[in-house]
């Protein structure tokens, strides 16, 4: 029996041939040359570095790794029409990520309030820019952790502040209100 060494130009540079490389097919991001391609780790690097050029972290917010795509929501250099799009990604993680971003438009921490998963609103709570009138209606929600952030954050009115102090089941919640 003999075996067959299949070796590619991938365009990888410094001779670029490698044993077996399929040159990214089937990942979705195509060749070595691109955003998209070459290895996970330099990918992630290229997401996750502030000095990356606006359109290489929009083309890498459409890589179907989802680590890719949450390095690209964490990313404080990602446009903001970019994290727009991310926010309304199938991951929670990257949908996070994007609550946290310090670009990320006021309309769309907004619409984000109202996510399916409460980790995702819990940090849509925690945010500094969320307006005080998506406070108060997260302050209402069945997911404590969302209360908590709630509570917490300096931008909630004062009125409810003092009924999650007064009527929230959470003792946490009472406390954190307390506090603030």
């Amino acid at each position: 029996m003999k075996i067959k060494l299949v070796l590619k130009d991938c365009g990888t540079g410094a001779g670029g041939f490698q044993p077996g490389n399929t040159c990214g097919a089937g990942r979705g991001g195509g060749g070595g040359g691109g955003a998209g391609g070459g290895s996970a780790e330099s990918r992630h690097s290229t997401a996750s570095n502030p000095k990356t050029p606006s359109a290489t972290l929009t083309e890498l917010s459409t890589h179907f790794d989802a680590f890719t795509r949450l390095d690209v929501a964490n990313n404080p250099s990602t446009p903001a029409t970019t994290l727009v799009e991310l926010s309304k990604d199938d991951h929670g993680l990257v949908r996070g990520a994007v609550a946290k971003n310090p670009k990320t438009p006021v309309a769309t921490l907004v619409a984000m309030s109202n996510d399916k998963v409460g980790s995702v609103r819990a940090i849509v709570a925690a945010n500094p820019r969320t307006p005080p009138d998506t406070l108060i209606a997260l302050s209402k929600d069945v997911d404590v952790g969302v209360r908590r952030e709630v509570a917490d954050n300096s931008n909630t009115p004062r009125h409810t502040l003092a009924r999650l102090a007064s009527e929230d089941d959470d003792l946490g919640v009472r406390s954190a209100a307390e506090v603030s």
